[in-house]
Protein backbone atom coordinates (compact mmCIF):
# COMPACT_ATOMS: atom_id res chain seq x y z
CA UNK A 1 0.00 0.00 0.00
CA UNK A 2 2.76 2.32 0.91
CA UNK A 3 4.62 1.71 -2.55
CA UNK A 4 1.30 1.75 -4.28
CA UNK A 5 1.11 5.60 -2.56
CA UNK A 6 4.69 6.96 -3.21
CA UNK A 7 4.78 4.98 -6.80
CA UNK A 8 1.38 6.95 -7.74
CA UNK A 9 2.75 10.56 -6.22
CA UNK A 10 5.71 10.08 -8.68
CA UNK A 11 3.92 9.11 -11.36
CA UNK A 12 1.06 11.50 -11.32
CA UNK A 13 1.66 13.90 -8.40
CA UNK A 14 3.47 16.65 -10.73
CA UNK A 15 0.32 17.09 -13.15
CA UNK A 16 -0.42 20.14 -11.61
CA UNK A 17 2.67 20.77 -8.68
CA UNK A 18 4.76 21.40 -11.54
CA UNK A 19 3.47 24.42 -13.37
CA UNK A 20 2.37 25.63 -10.06
CA UNK A 21 6.14 25.35 -9.32
CA UNK A 22 7.06 27.17 -12.67
CA UNK A 23 4.59 29.87 -11.81
CA UNK A 24 6.22 31.01 -7.89
CA UNK A 25 9.61 30.78 -9.65
CA UNK A 26 8.37 33.03 -12.47
CA UNK A 27 6.63 35.45 -9.53
CA UNK A 28 9.75 35.27 -7.87
CA UNK A 29 11.74 36.49 -11.17
CA UNK A 30 9.33 39.38 -11.45
CA UNK A 31 9.51 40.70 -7.54
CA UNK A 32 13.64 40.20 -8.14
CA UNK A 33 13.19 42.82 -11.23
CA UNK A 34 10.84 44.79 -9.05
CA UNK A 35 13.68 44.96 -6.29
CA UNK A 36 16.53 46.08 -8.81
CA UNK A 37 13.76 48.85 -9.82
CA UNK A 38 13.69 49.77 -5.88
CA UNK A 39 17.39 49.51 -5.15
CA UNK A 40 19.45 50.76 -8.20
CA UNK A 41 16.52 54.13 -8.89
CA UNK A 42 16.86 57.16 -6.91
CA UNK A 43 14.36 57.80 -4.54
CA UNK A 44 11.45 60.21 -5.40
CA UNK A 45 13.35 63.57 -4.37
CA UNK A 46 16.69 62.63 -6.51
CA UNK A 47 18.63 61.01 -3.65
CA UNK A 48 20.23 57.75 -4.11
CA UNK A 49 17.39 55.05 -2.56
CA UNK A 50 19.98 53.41 -0.64
CA UNK A 51 23.96 54.39 -0.46
CA UNK A 52 25.31 50.65 -0.74
CA UNK A 53 23.03 48.60 -3.01
CA UNK A 54 25.34 45.43 -2.60
CA UNK A 55 24.14 45.58 0.93
CA UNK A 56 20.81 45.50 0.20
CA UNK A 57 20.22 43.07 -3.11
CA UNK A 58 20.95 39.68 -2.20
CA UNK A 59 18.53 40.34 0.99
CA UNK A 60 16.21 41.49 -1.10
CA UNK A 61 15.91 38.24 -3.52
CA UNK A 62 16.32 36.01 -0.24
CA UNK A 63 13.23 37.65 1.51
CA UNK A 64 10.99 36.98 -1.56
CA UNK A 65 12.16 33.67 -1.55
CA UNK A 66 10.88 33.14 1.96
CA UNK A 67 7.72 34.64 2.05
CA UNK A 68 6.36 33.61 -1.51
CA UNK A 69 7.62 29.84 -0.57
CA UNK A 70 5.62 30.08 2.60
CA UNK A 71 2.54 31.81 0.97
CA UNK A 72 2.41 29.69 -1.45
CA UNK A 73 3.04 25.99 0.52
CA UNK A 74 -0.58 25.34 1.34
CA UNK A 75 -1.51 25.92 -2.47
CA UNK A 76 1.39 23.52 -3.28
CA UNK A 77 0.54 20.87 -0.61
CA UNK A 78 -2.97 20.50 -2.38
CA UNK A 79 -2.37 20.81 -5.92
CA UNK A 80 -0.03 17.86 -5.10
CA UNK A 81 -2.95 16.30 -2.92
CA UNK A 82 -4.92 16.65 -6.56
CA UNK A 83 -2.35 15.65 -8.77
CA UNK A 84 -2.35 12.00 -6.93
CA UNK A 85 -6.10 11.64 -6.23
CA UNK A 86 -7.03 12.89 -10.28
CA UNK A 87 -9.02 15.59 -8.55
CA UNK A 88 -8.55 17.66 -11.71
CA UNK A 89 -11.62 20.63 -11.53
CA UNK A 90 -10.44 21.45 -7.75
CA UNK A 91 -6.52 21.32 -8.85
CA UNK A 92 -7.78 24.12 -11.71
CA UNK A 93 -10.00 26.62 -8.58
CA UNK A 94 -6.64 25.94 -6.62
CA UNK A 95 -4.72 26.83 -9.20
CA UNK A 96 -5.95 30.03 -10.24
CA UNK A 97 -6.66 31.20 -6.64
CA UNK A 98 -2.53 30.44 -6.35
CA UNK A 99 -2.18 32.91 -9.34
CA UNK A 100 -5.02 36.00 -7.32
CA UNK A 101 -2.97 35.56 -4.40
CA UNK A 102 -0.03 36.24 -6.01
CA UNK A 103 -1.30 39.02 -8.40
CA UNK A 104 -3.16 40.72 -5.22
CA UNK A 105 0.24 40.70 -3.26
CA UNK A 106 2.10 41.08 -6.13
CA UNK A 107 0.48 44.80 -7.02
CA UNK A 108 0.32 45.66 -3.56
CA UNK A 109 4.55 45.34 -3.17
CA UNK A 110 4.60 47.79 -6.24
CA UNK A 111 2.11 49.93 -4.50
CA UNK A 112 4.41 49.52 -1.14
CA UNK A 113 7.56 49.64 -2.84
CA UNK A 114 7.05 53.19 -4.37
CA UNK A 115 5.42 54.63 -1.23
CA UNK A 116 8.89 53.74 0.37
CA UNK A 117 10.56 55.27 -2.22
CA UNK A 118 8.35 58.38 -1.86
CA UNK A 119 7.82 58.46 2.23
CA UNK A 120 9.67 56.67 3.54
CA UNK A 121 7.48 54.16 5.04
CA UNK A 122 5.81 51.05 4.38
CA UNK A 123 1.96 50.73 3.09
CA UNK A 124 -0.06 50.13 6.30
CA UNK A 125 -3.15 49.95 6.46
CA UNK A 126 -3.16 53.25 9.41
CA UNK A 127 -1.56 54.88 6.13
CA UNK A 128 -4.68 53.88 3.80
CA UNK A 129 -6.96 54.99 6.21
CA UNK A 130 -5.31 58.86 6.09
CA UNK A 131 -4.53 58.57 2.25
CA UNK A 132 -7.26 56.21 1.36
CA UNK A 133 -9.79 59.13 -0.18
CA UNK A 134 -10.49 60.98 -3.44
CA UNK A 135 -8.72 63.80 -2.78
CA UNK A 136 -5.52 61.74 -2.49
CA UNK A 137 -5.99 60.15 -5.38
CA UNK A 138 -6.09 62.88 -7.36
CA UNK A 139 -3.01 63.93 -6.57
CA UNK A 140 -0.89 60.10 -7.36
CA UNK A 141 -0.71 61.40 -10.97
CA UNK A 142 0.68 65.08 -10.07
CA UNK A 143 3.36 62.83 -7.58
CA UNK A 144 4.59 60.21 -9.97
CA UNK A 145 4.61 62.59 -12.74
CA UNK A 146 7.65 64.79 -10.63
CA UNK A 147 9.59 61.48 -9.38
CA UNK A 148 12.89 62.72 -10.17
CA UNK A 149 14.15 59.30 -10.50
CA UNK A 150 12.13 58.48 -13.86
CA UNK A 151 8.97 59.79 -14.09
CA UNK A 152 5.80 57.65 -14.63
CA UNK A 153 7.83 54.62 -13.63
CA UNK A 154 5.89 53.29 -10.64
CA UNK A 155 3.20 53.73 -12.99
CA UNK A 156 4.43 51.06 -15.65
CA UNK A 157 5.47 49.01 -13.16
CA UNK A 158 2.39 48.83 -11.67
CA UNK A 159 0.49 47.88 -14.68
CA UNK A 160 2.80 45.65 -16.34
CA UNK A 161 4.02 43.57 -12.90
CA UNK A 162 1.28 41.12 -13.64
CA UNK A 163 1.86 40.73 -17.40
CA UNK A 164 5.91 39.79 -17.12
CA UNK A 165 5.03 37.69 -14.69
CA UNK A 166 2.75 35.34 -17.18
CA UNK A 167 5.07 36.15 -19.77
CA UNK A 168 7.75 34.83 -17.78
CA UNK A 169 5.51 31.79 -17.71
CA UNK A 170 4.39 30.94 -20.77
CA UNK A 171 8.39 31.03 -21.47
CA UNK A 172 8.74 28.25 -19.10
CA UNK A 173 5.84 26.20 -20.47
CA UNK A 174 7.86 26.32 -23.93
CA UNK A 175 10.95 25.83 -22.63
CA UNK A 176 11.16 24.16 -19.81
CA UNK A 177 9.52 20.31 -20.09
CA UNK A 178 9.26 19.84 -16.86
CA UNK A 179 7.13 22.29 -16.17
CA UNK A 180 3.61 20.58 -18.24
CA UNK A 181 5.20 17.04 -17.24
CA UNK A 182 2.72 14.66 -15.23
CA UNK A 183 5.71 12.67 -13.11
CA UNK A 184 6.88 14.59 -9.93
CA UNK A 185 9.14 17.19 -10.87
CA UNK A 186 11.77 16.29 -8.41
CA UNK A 187 14.92 19.21 -9.54
CA UNK A 188 13.09 21.96 -9.00
CA UNK A 189 11.35 21.17 -5.47
CA UNK A 190 14.86 20.72 -4.69
CA UNK A 191 16.33 23.74 -5.60
CA UNK A 192 13.03 25.50 -4.17
CA UNK A 193 14.04 23.68 -1.33
CA UNK A 194 17.83 24.49 -0.84
CA UNK A 195 17.26 28.14 -1.90
CA UNK A 196 14.52 28.51 1.18
CA UNK A 197 17.23 26.79 3.61
CA UNK A 198 20.22 28.92 2.56
CA UNK A 199 18.40 32.26 2.44
CA UNK A 200 16.59 31.58 6.00
CA UNK A 201 20.83 31.15 6.94
CA UNK A 202 21.80 34.06 4.90
CA UNK A 203 19.44 36.36 6.73
CA UNK A 204 19.29 34.78 10.45
CA UNK A 205 22.92 33.70 10.80
CA UNK A 206 25.60 34.54 8.27
CA UNK A 207 24.45 38.62 7.55
CA UNK A 208 21.51 39.63 9.29
CA UNK A 209 20.39 43.18 10.50
CA UNK A 210 17.21 44.57 11.87
CA UNK A 211 17.02 47.87 10.26
CA UNK A 212 17.61 46.31 6.55
CA UNK A 213 15.46 43.55 6.90
CA UNK A 214 12.53 46.27 8.24
CA UNK A 215 13.10 48.48 5.20
CA UNK A 216 12.96 45.36 2.80
CA UNK A 217 9.89 43.21 4.65
CA UNK A 218 7.33 42.79 1.91
CA UNK A 219 4.03 44.03 1.65
CA UNK A 220 2.57 40.54 3.49
CA UNK A 221 4.46 41.36 6.68
CA UNK A 222 3.19 44.69 6.51
CA UNK A 223 0.12 43.99 6.28
CA UNK A 224 0.10 41.19 9.47
CA UNK A 225 1.77 43.81 11.17
CA UNK A 226 -1.15 46.52 10.53
CA UNK A 227 -3.82 43.89 11.41
CA UNK A 228 -1.86 43.33 14.53
CA UNK A 229 -1.71 47.16 15.74
CA UNK A 230 -5.23 47.65 14.61
CA UNK A 231 -6.48 44.64 17.04
CA UNK A 232 -4.27 46.51 19.49
CA UNK A 233 -5.66 49.89 18.65
CA UNK A 234 -9.00 48.65 19.36
CA UNK A 235 -8.27 47.29 22.67
CA UNK A 236 -6.78 50.29 24.12
CA UNK A 237 -9.68 52.24 22.87
CA UNK A 238 -12.41 50.01 24.55
CA UNK A 239 -10.28 51.03 27.21
CA UNK A 240 -10.44 54.57 26.90
CA UNK A 241 -13.21 55.25 29.34
CA UNK A 242 -14.21 58.29 31.16
CA UNK A 243 -12.22 57.32 34.31
CA UNK A 244 -9.03 56.83 32.01
CA UNK A 245 -9.59 60.18 30.61
CA UNK A 246 -9.95 62.06 34.17
CA UNK A 247 -6.64 60.15 34.68
CA UNK A 248 -5.33 61.37 31.70
CA UNK A 249 -6.12 64.68 32.35
CA UNK A 250 -4.99 64.77 35.63
CA UNK A 251 -1.44 63.72 34.47
CA UNK A 252 -1.83 66.08 31.68
CA UNK A 253 -2.07 69.23 34.23
CA UNK A 254 0.98 67.85 36.37
CA UNK A 255 2.80 67.99 33.55
CA UNK A 256 2.26 71.20 32.11
CA UNK A 257 2.33 72.92 35.92
CA UNK A 258 5.76 71.40 36.36
CA UNK A 259 6.93 72.21 32.60
CA UNK A 260 6.25 76.03 33.51
CA UNK A 261 7.25 76.00 36.88
CA UNK A 262 10.78 74.69 35.70
CA UNK A 263 10.94 77.24 33.17
CA UNK A 264 10.37 79.89 35.14
CA UNK A 265 7.97 82.06 34.36
CA UNK A 266 4.47 82.30 32.37
CA UNK A 267 5.78 82.91 28.95
CA UNK A 268 4.05 79.90 27.63
CA UNK A 269 0.63 78.56 27.60
CA UNK A 270 -1.11 75.24 26.38
CA UNK A 271 -3.97 76.55 24.57
CA UNK A 272 -5.36 73.07 22.79
CA UNK A 273 -6.30 70.10 25.83
CA UNK A 274 -6.39 68.09 23.01
CA UNK A 275 -2.61 68.38 22.72
CA UNK A 276 -1.25 68.45 26.26
CA UNK A 277 2.90 68.72 25.00
CA UNK A 278 1.87 71.94 22.65
CA UNK A 279 2.28 75.25 23.49
CA UNK A 280 2.69 78.88 22.68
CA UNK A 281 4.27 82.47 23.99
CA UNK A 282 1.87 84.22 25.89
CA UNK A 283 2.96 87.34 25.14
CA UNK A 284 2.87 87.18 21.81
CA UNK A 285 0.16 85.86 20.83
CA UNK A 286 -1.98 87.41 24.17
CA UNK A 287 -3.80 90.15 21.60
CA UNK A 288 -4.41 87.96 18.65
CA UNK A 289 -7.38 87.05 17.36
CA UNK A 290 -5.92 83.24 16.07
CA UNK A 291 -3.67 82.35 19.52
CA UNK A 292 -2.03 79.71 17.23
CA UNK A 293 -0.95 81.99 14.01
CA UNK A 294 2.11 81.73 13.02
CA UNK A 295 1.70 85.51 11.73
CA UNK A 296 3.69 87.23 14.19
CA UNK A 297 6.37 85.00 14.51
CA UNK A 298 9.27 87.08 16.47
CA UNK A 299 12.05 85.10 14.54
CA UNK A 300 15.54 85.83 16.63
CA UNK A 301 15.05 88.07 19.78
CA UNK A 302 17.06 90.19 21.46
CA UNK A 303 19.71 89.66 19.13
CA UNK A 304 21.38 91.44 16.72
CA UNK A 305 23.28 88.81 15.23
CA UNK A 306 21.78 85.37 16.02
CA UNK A 307 24.19 82.88 17.26
CA UNK A 308 25.35 80.20 14.61
CA UNK A 309 25.11 76.21 15.90
CA UNK A 310 27.16 73.44 15.34
CA UNK A 311 25.28 70.06 16.70
CA UNK A 312 28.01 67.02 16.30
CA UNK A 313 26.72 63.91 17.24
CA UNK A 314 29.21 61.11 18.08
CA UNK A 315 28.75 57.36 17.21
CA UNK A 316 28.31 55.10 20.28
CA UNK A 317 30.16 57.50 22.68
CA UNK A 318 29.33 56.50 26.24
CA UNK A 319 29.90 58.06 29.22
CA UNK A 320 31.89 55.81 30.83
CA UNK A 321 34.49 56.28 28.84
CA UNK A 322 35.24 60.20 29.40
CA UNK A 323 37.90 61.99 30.72
CA UNK A 324 36.13 64.49 32.15
CA UNK A 325 33.30 62.38 33.63
CA UNK A 326 35.56 60.38 35.92
CA UNK A 327 35.36 62.06 38.96
CA UNK A 328 31.48 60.98 38.68
CA UNK A 329 32.12 57.66 37.73
CA UNK A 330 33.71 57.72 34.49
CA UNK A 331 36.18 54.09 34.23
CA UNK A 332 38.17 55.23 31.27
CA UNK A 333 39.80 58.09 29.27
CA UNK A 334 39.48 58.01 25.60
CA UNK A 335 38.36 61.91 25.07
CA UNK A 336 41.34 64.54 25.29
CA UNK A 337 39.96 66.94 23.69
CA UNK A 338 36.91 66.97 25.38
CA UNK A 339 38.04 66.49 29.04
CA UNK A 340 40.88 69.50 27.51
CA UNK A 341 37.41 71.99 26.41
CA UNK A 342 35.70 71.24 29.93
CA UNK A 343 38.34 72.13 31.90
CA UNK A 344 38.99 75.28 30.05
CA UNK A 345 35.39 77.24 30.52
CA UNK A 346 33.52 74.88 28.23
CA UNK A 347 29.89 74.05 29.58
CA UNK A 348 29.92 70.60 30.34
CA UNK A 349 26.63 68.28 31.70
CA UNK A 350 28.02 65.49 34.40
CA UNK A 351 24.09 63.91 34.37
CA UNK A 352 23.31 63.43 30.88
CA UNK A 353 21.47 60.87 28.69
CA UNK A 354 20.20 60.05 25.77
CA UNK A 355 16.60 59.45 24.87
CA UNK A 356 16.76 57.03 22.02
CA UNK A 357 18.54 53.83 21.01
CA UNK A 358 19.89 53.19 18.75
CA UNK A 359 20.76 55.89 16.46
CA UNK A 360 17.45 56.66 14.62
CA UNK A 361 15.62 56.73 18.03
CA UNK A 362 18.47 58.98 19.31
CA UNK A 363 18.23 61.40 16.09
CA UNK A 364 14.26 61.23 16.60
CA UNK A 365 14.64 62.21 20.11
CA UNK A 366 16.87 64.98 19.52
CA UNK A 367 15.12 66.68 16.88
CA UNK A 368 11.61 66.61 17.85
CA UNK A 369 11.59 65.94 22.19
CA UNK A 370 10.02 62.69 22.19
CA UNK A 371 11.16 59.39 23.93
CA UNK A 372 11.46 56.05 21.85
CA UNK A 373 8.05 54.28 21.53
CA UNK A 374 8.62 51.25 23.39
CA UNK A 375 8.20 48.59 20.53
CA UNK A 376 7.90 50.77 17.35
CA UNK A 377 10.21 52.38 15.19
CA UNK A 378 9.08 56.02 15.01
CA UNK A 379 10.70 56.72 12.10
CA UNK A 380 9.06 53.92 9.87
CA UNK A 381 6.23 53.24 11.55
CA UNK A 382 4.34 57.11 12.39
CA UNK A 383 5.55 58.99 9.18
CA UNK A 384 2.72 61.24 9.37
CA UNK A 385 4.08 62.92 13.01
CA UNK A 386 3.26 66.75 12.45
CA UNK A 387 6.44 67.61 15.54
CA UNK A 388 8.11 70.28 14.02
CA UNK A 389 11.88 69.84 14.39
CA UNK A 390 14.08 72.21 16.48
CA UNK A 391 15.89 72.87 12.95
CA UNK A 392 12.84 73.03 10.84
CA UNK A 393 12.07 76.16 13.27
CA UNK A 394 15.33 77.53 12.51
CA UNK A 395 14.99 77.33 9.01
CA UNK A 396 11.94 79.09 9.13
CA UNK A 397 13.19 81.63 10.97
CA UNK A 398 16.07 82.85 8.59
CA UNK A 399 18.85 80.15 9.35
CA UNK A 400 20.45 78.13 6.85
CA UNK A 401 20.67 74.23 7.65
CA UNK A 402 22.49 71.30 6.48
CA UNK A 403 22.98 67.82 7.70
CA UNK A 404 26.70 65.50 7.23
CA UNK A 405 26.45 61.93 7.63
CA UNK A 406 29.57 59.79 7.82
CA UNK A 407 27.39 56.70 7.95
CA UNK A 408 24.72 55.95 4.84
CA UNK A 409 21.47 58.06 6.10
CA UNK A 410 19.25 55.34 4.20
CA UNK A 411 19.94 52.16 6.14
CA UNK A 412 17.54 53.37 9.07
CA UNK A 413 15.01 55.62 7.27
CA UNK A 414 16.72 59.12 8.31
CA UNK A 415 16.75 60.31 4.44
CA UNK A 416 12.76 61.47 4.61
CA UNK A 417 13.02 62.84 8.08
CA UNK A 418 16.16 64.67 6.61
CA UNK A 419 14.56 66.74 3.85
CA UNK A 420 11.63 67.34 6.61
CA UNK A 421 14.61 68.81 8.89
CA UNK A 422 17.15 70.33 7.07
CA UNK A 423 17.48 72.45 3.89
CA UNK A 424 20.23 69.56 1.89
CA UNK A 425 22.07 67.16 3.94
CA UNK A 426 25.69 65.32 2.25
CA UNK A 427 26.82 61.14 2.59
CA UNK A 428 29.35 59.87 0.45
CA UNK A 429 30.39 56.50 0.82
CA UNK A 430 33.84 57.00 -0.22
CA UNK A 431 34.20 59.16 2.95
CA UNK A 432 32.94 57.20 5.56
CA UNK A 433 35.46 57.57 8.19
CA UNK A 434 35.05 60.72 10.36
CA UNK A 435 38.06 62.49 9.45
CA UNK A 436 36.92 62.48 5.84
CA UNK A 437 33.37 63.20 6.90
CA UNK A 438 34.20 66.30 9.11
CA UNK A 439 37.53 67.40 6.31
CA UNK A 440 34.33 67.88 3.84
CA UNK A 441 32.64 68.96 6.46
CA UNK A 442 35.07 71.64 7.42
CA UNK A 443 35.90 72.71 3.54
CA UNK A 444 31.95 72.81 2.77
CA UNK A 445 31.49 75.53 5.17
CA UNK A 446 34.56 77.51 4.83
CA UNK A 447 33.42 78.01 0.89
CA UNK A 448 29.61 78.00 1.39
CA UNK A 449 28.83 79.93 4.78
CA UNK A 450 29.14 83.42 5.39
CA UNK A 451 29.30 85.87 8.69
CA UNK A 452 25.90 87.87 7.58
CA UNK A 453 23.47 84.99 7.60
CA UNK A 454 23.24 82.64 10.81
CA UNK A 455 23.32 78.59 10.66
CA UNK A 456 22.81 75.49 12.14
CA UNK A 457 25.37 72.82 10.81
CA UNK A 458 25.14 69.19 11.91
CA UNK A 459 27.20 65.85 11.62
CA UNK A 460 26.70 62.48 12.36
CA UNK A 461 29.68 60.09 12.79
CA UNK A 462 30.53 56.86 12.36
CA UNK A 463 33.98 55.18 13.41
CA UNK A 464 33.44 54.29 16.90
CA UNK A 465 30.28 51.87 15.70
CA UNK A 466 30.43 48.26 16.28
CA UNK A 467 32.35 46.31 16.22
CA UNK A 468 34.54 48.88 16.49
CA UNK A 469 37.02 48.31 13.25
CA UNK A 470 40.34 49.68 12.63
CA UNK A 471 40.62 52.51 10.25
CA UNK A 472 43.09 54.61 8.53
CA UNK A 473 44.20 57.11 11.93
CA UNK A 474 42.58 54.59 14.40
CA UNK A 475 45.90 53.69 17.07
CA UNK A 476 47.32 50.23 16.42
CA UNK A 477 46.15 47.50 18.64
CA UNK A 478 46.73 44.16 19.14
CA UNK A 479 44.95 41.19 16.86
CA UNK A 480 43.48 40.08 20.39
CA UNK A 481 42.70 43.39 21.60
CA UNK A 482 38.81 43.09 23.38
CA UNK A 483 36.27 45.05 22.21
CA UNK A 484 36.50 47.71 25.10
CA UNK A 485 40.31 48.03 23.84
CA UNK A 486 39.26 48.90 20.67
CA UNK A 487 36.52 50.84 21.75
CA UNK A 488 38.74 53.27 23.64
CA UNK A 489 40.95 53.43 20.37
CA UNK A 490 37.59 54.70 18.21
CA UNK A 491 36.29 56.68 20.72
CA UNK A 492 40.11 58.09 20.61
CA UNK A 493 39.96 59.02 16.99
CA UNK A 494 36.37 60.68 16.88
CA UNK A 495 37.67 62.90 19.84
CA UNK A 496 41.14 63.98 17.57
CA UNK A 497 38.76 64.32 13.96
CA UNK A 498 36.31 66.80 16.50
CA UNK A 499 39.20 68.83 17.89
CA UNK A 500 40.88 68.99 13.99
CA UNK A 501 37.03 70.25 12.77
CA UNK A 502 37.51 73.13 15.16
CA UNK A 503 40.80 73.99 14.72
CA UNK A 504 40.01 73.78 11.05
CA UNK A 505 37.58 76.41 10.91
CA UNK A 506 38.75 79.08 13.89
CA UNK A 507 39.57 81.67 11.77
CA UNK A 508 36.24 81.77 9.91
CA UNK A 509 34.80 85.32 10.20
CA UNK A 510 31.66 83.26 11.95
CA UNK A 511 33.82 81.23 14.07
CA UNK A 512 33.50 83.63 16.98
CA UNK A 513 29.47 83.90 17.14
CA UNK A 514 28.99 80.04 16.80
CA UNK A 515 28.39 77.63 19.48
CA UNK A 516 29.46 74.02 19.11
CA UNK A 517 27.04 71.45 20.61
CA UNK A 518 28.70 68.34 21.14
CA UNK A 519 26.81 65.24 22.13
CA UNK A 520 26.51 61.20 21.81
CA UNK A 521 23.49 59.62 19.93
CA UNK A 522 23.92 56.71 22.91
CA UNK A 523 26.25 54.32 24.76
CA UNK A 524 27.12 50.99 24.59
CA UNK A 525 27.12 47.86 26.35
CA UNK A 526 30.31 46.18 26.99
CA UNK A 527 29.51 42.65 28.46
CA UNK A 528 29.20 44.39 31.68
CA UNK A 529 26.10 43.47 32.78
CA UNK A 530 26.16 39.93 30.58
CA UNK A 531 25.59 41.31 27.05
CA UNK A 532 27.19 43.82 24.08
CA UNK A 533 24.21 43.78 22.60
CA UNK A 534 22.81 47.43 22.10
CA UNK A 535 20.36 48.32 23.71
CA UNK A 536 20.35 45.33 26.40
CA UNK A 537 18.99 47.43 29.51
CA UNK A 538 18.96 50.88 31.24
CA UNK A 539 22.40 50.77 32.54
CA UNK A 540 24.86 53.39 32.43
CA UNK A 541 26.83 52.19 30.22
CA UNK A 542 24.47 52.44 27.55
CA UNK A 543 22.15 54.86 28.61
CA UNK A 544 25.03 58.01 30.38
CA UNK A 545 26.33 60.36 27.68
CA UNK A 546 29.16 63.31 27.59
CA UNK A 547 27.22 66.69 26.57
CA UNK A 548 29.24 69.75 25.87
CA UNK A 549 28.96 72.99 24.77
CA UNK A 550 31.48 75.14 23.59
CA UNK A 551 30.92 79.10 22.64
CA UNK A 552 29.95 82.03 24.68
CA UNK A 553 26.74 83.22 25.25
CA UNK A 554 24.97 85.40 28.22
CA UNK A 555 22.79 82.55 29.29
CA UNK A 556 25.76 80.71 30.39
CA UNK A 557 26.62 82.94 33.27
CA UNK A 558 27.04 81.60 36.80
CA UNK A 559 23.59 82.00 37.67
CA UNK A 560 22.85 79.07 35.19
CA UNK A 561 25.47 76.70 36.46
CA UNK A 562 24.67 74.78 39.30
CA UNK A 563 25.64 75.63 43.18
CA UNK A 564 26.69 72.10 43.46
CA UNK A 565 29.90 72.61 41.56
CA UNK A 566 32.84 74.80 42.32
CA UNK A 567 33.26 74.66 38.60
CA UNK A 568 30.26 77.11 37.15
CA UNK A 569 30.46 75.51 33.52
CA UNK A 570 29.82 72.00 34.97
CA UNK A 571 26.45 71.11 35.47
CA UNK A 572 24.99 68.35 37.45
CA UNK A 573 21.13 68.78 37.16
CA UNK A 574 19.84 65.67 35.09
CA UNK A 575 19.45 66.11 31.33
CA UNK A 576 18.84 64.39 28.28
CA UNK A 577 18.51 64.66 25.01
CA UNK A 578 15.04 65.78 24.90
CA UNK A 579 16.52 68.76 26.15
CA UNK A 580 18.40 69.83 23.04
CA UNK A 581 15.62 70.95 20.86
CA UNK A 582 14.27 74.01 23.60
CA UNK A 583 18.03 74.32 24.71
CA UNK A 584 19.12 75.08 20.86
CA UNK A 585 16.04 77.54 20.29
CA UNK A 586 17.04 79.32 23.53
CA UNK A 587 20.34 80.06 22.48
CA UNK A 588 18.94 81.14 19.06
CA UNK A 589 16.37 83.34 20.76
CA UNK A 590 13.63 82.24 19.22
CA UNK A 591 9.60 81.75 20.70
CA UNK A 592 7.82 79.81 18.40
CA UNK A 593 4.79 77.88 18.88
CA UNK A 594 5.87 74.19 19.11
CA UNK A 595 5.61 70.67 21.13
Amino acid sequence: MQNKFFQSLKDKGGFYLNPALGFVLSLWLTHAILRCFLLFRKDAFGSPFVGKVDWYIFHAFAIDILWILNGSLPFLIALLICGIKNWSKTARWIFRSLIFFHSFFLLFTVLDQETMRFMGMHLDLSMLSTYGNAAAGREVFTFIGSDRSVPYLSLALFLGSIPVTLAIYFKFIKRRNWVQAKPLALAPLLSFAIAATLSYIFLNFIWPGGFRMAKLRPFSTTLILSLEQLRQGAQFHKMNDPEQRKILAHQTKIFQDQWIKEQGDSSWIFPDSAYPFYKIPSLKFASSKNPTSNALLPGAQNKSKPKNIVLILMESHRGVNVGYLKPYGALADATPFFDSIAANGAQAWTRFSCSGIPTINALMSIHLSILQHPNRIIASDFTALKHQSFSAILGQNGYRTHFFSAADPAWDGQVPWLRQWYQGFTYNRHRETDALMLDDMSEWMRDSLSADKPFLMSAMTKTNHYPFNHEPGVRDLTANATLQEKMIATMQYTDSCVSHFITSVKKEPWYANTIFIMLADHGFPLNEHGSSAIGFGNYTESMWIPFLILGQDEKFSSEYASSLSPDKNFHHEPASQLDIAPTILSLAGIQTPNH
